[in-house]
C-alpha cells in the first residue's frame, strides 16, 4: 500500500464521518491493524471473512444511505385477490453499502463493494451495481464512495427506472399460497404504536411495513426492519 493510497483511504473515510455523521458509516480494519488517524475504526476480521474478498484488503466498512424524495413517493402492489394497494410516502429505508479497499485503492483499483436491501429487487441492486462500476470507470484513480453516496441520495429513481414517483413492489410482497397475503395479516395483527407513528400493514414475514406519523401527516414512511443496521 503506497503512502498516497493510504492517506486517500483515510482522508475519504474521516470526511464521510464528518460530513455525513458517524451513525451512518462503520470502519472496520482487519487482524487488529493499528492505522494513524483511523482510531475509531474497529477491529473486525470477522467483517473480511465474510466479505470474502479478493485482495488483501485492510480496511472496509458500511455505509448506511437513504434516498431524498423531493416529493412524496406512491408505492403501491397487487393483492391476492387482484386488488390494488398503495400508500404515499416521503422517506425510504436506508440502502447498505458494503466495502473493502485494496492496497492500491484509488490509484489503481475500484473498492470492492456489495449493495445490500431487502426491498430492492435482484435485477434492481445489479443495476444500481452496474452504475457503481460505471462511475469508477469515469472517475478511475480517484476516491470513489462520496459519488456512490450522491448516486443513492439524488439518483435512485432514475437508476432504478421508477417513473412518475410511482414504485411497484410487487416482488417484495410475492404470497405463499399457503399463507396469508399482507392485508390479511394485518386483520390479525391490527396497527401497532411506534416511536414515532403507527405501524400499518405490517407484514412479519416480508418484514415491511409503513407507519403513519403522529403528526397526522398524510404522508407515510415505509420501513423494512430486516434491512442491515450498522
Amino acid at each position: 500500500m503506497s503512502d498516497t493510497d493510504l492517506e486517500e483511504q483515510k482522508y475519504e473515510l474521516l470526511a464521510l464521518k464528518e460530513i455525513n455523521g458517524e451513525e451512518t458509516i462503520k470502519v472496520y480494519v482487519k487482524d487488529s491493524e493499528k492505522i494513524e488517524d483511523l482510531e475509531f475504526a474497529e477491529n473486525n476480521s470477522e467483517f473480511f471473512k465474510q466479505f470474502r474478498c479478493k485482495s488483501n484488503c485492510k480496511i472496509g466498512g458500511r455505509l448506511s444511505v437513504a434516498a431524498n424524495l423531493n416529493d412524496p413517493l406512491k408505492i403501491f402492489w397487487t393483492g391476492q385477490k387482484s386488488e390494488v394497494h398503495e400508500f404515499d410516502i416521503q422517506y425510504m429505508p436506508p440502502i447498505l453499502i458494503e466495502f473493502a479497499h485494496p492496497k492500491d485503492y484509488p490509484s489503481k483499483s475500484c473498492p470492492e463493494f456489495r449493495i445490500c436491501c431487502d426491498w430492492l429487487t435482484g435485477s434492481q441492486i445489479d443495476s444500481l451495481r452496474r452504475k457503481f462500476q460505471d462511475i469508477w470507470t469515469e472517475n478511475y484513480s480517484c476516491v470513489i464512495l462520496f459519488i456512490w453516496i450522491s448516486v443513492i441520495k439524488d439518483e435512485l429513481l432514475e437508476v432504478l427506472d421508477i417513473n412518475h414517483n410511482a414504485f411497484n413492489i410487487d416482488e417484495l410482497v410475492k404470497f405463499d399460497t399457503a399463507s396469508a397475503s399482507p392485508v390479511e395479516e394485518e386483520t390479525k395483527m391490527g396497527t401497532t404504536k411506534h416511536e414515532c407513528g403507527i405501524v400499518q400493514n405490517f407484514d412479519a414475514k416480508k418484514g415491511f411495513g409503513f407507519i403513519q406519523p403522529d403528526s397526522g401527516e398524510s404522508r407515510q414512511i415505509f420501513f423494512h426492519i430486516r434491512q442491515s443496521n450498522l
